[in-house]
């Protein structure tokens, strides 16, 4: 039987998660589930690799022909479109220096602990900002979700006391079809939950999944209806 609750308890990213939490228990259990059923595996994440290359002073027409060749052609073409965006940012952006950064896990309860996967830590424009993101194309962070991160990432910049705040590079298409565009989001974007906040979102999330646990297997294993589409869209990572 397959494990409902895996996408929540060991979620693959605080962004995913984020995703993945609706306005109530009810709206997050089927979420939840639909992430399930959708089964996705084409990972792309492992792009932000080159992005991290470019960051680190490499040669952009390197990386593309590089990420051509990958043989993973959903995580090369990823790369492929985010590098003249993440080029744009640099030129737009003073980055003095740059230091990659991997998974942080981040504690929102005893039975909820999220990994936060920043691009990497950054001098720009003076000041010491982390970079964050998604390379997903056609899915991003809404309100609610961006909001939801920010919180989680406020935990870990409590924890930087040198940390001016972060940017999150959005990278997304703004509809499908459409070619990518970098938006950027700063800490300013929005304020983080309160804690009355995020403990209500946390009890959210832990109803949410008794909710799962209680769904019959036959209605669990039933097949998603191909009109709801995938949740992260075609190049969602697992």
């Amino acid at each position: 039987m397959r494990d409902y609750t895996k996408g929540v308890r060991k979620p693959p990213s605080a962004a995913h998660l984020c995703r993945l939490v609706g306005r109530s228990a009810e709206e997050t259990a089927k979420r939840i589930i639909a992430f399930q059923d959708a089964d996705l595996n084409i990972r792309t994440w492992p792009a932000v690799e080159y992005l991290r290359q470019l960051l680190s002073g490499g040669d952009i027409d390197f990386l593309v022909g590089q990420a051509a060749l990958h043989k993973n052609k959903h995580m090369g073409r990823a790369a492929i479109e985010c590098l003249p965006l993440l080029q744009q940012y640099r030129r737009d952006h003073e980055v003095s220096w740059f230091n990659p950064l991997g998974p942080t896990k981040i504690v929102l309860s005893q039975n909820l602990t999220v990994p936060l996967k920043p691009i990497g830590q950054a001098g720009v424009d003076g000041q010491i900002i982390l970079l964050a993101g998604q390379v997903w194309k056609n899915q991003s962070l809404d309100a609610f979700s961006f909001q939801l991160w920010r919180s989680i990432a406020q935990m870990y910049l409590d924890s930087q006391l040198d940390a001016a705040g972060f940017h999150w590079l959005e990278m997304s298409a703004p509809h499908k079809g459409a070619e990518r565009e970098m938006v950027l989001r700063t800490h300013d974007t929005v304020d983080p939950f309160t804690e009355l906040e995020m403990a209500a979102v946390i009890n959210n999330i832990e109803q949410a999944m008794e909710i799962v646990r209680s769904v019959p297997p036959k209605k669990r294993e039933k097949k998603p209806d191909p009109k709801q589409g995938n949740l992260f869209g075609e190049d969602g990572e697992v």
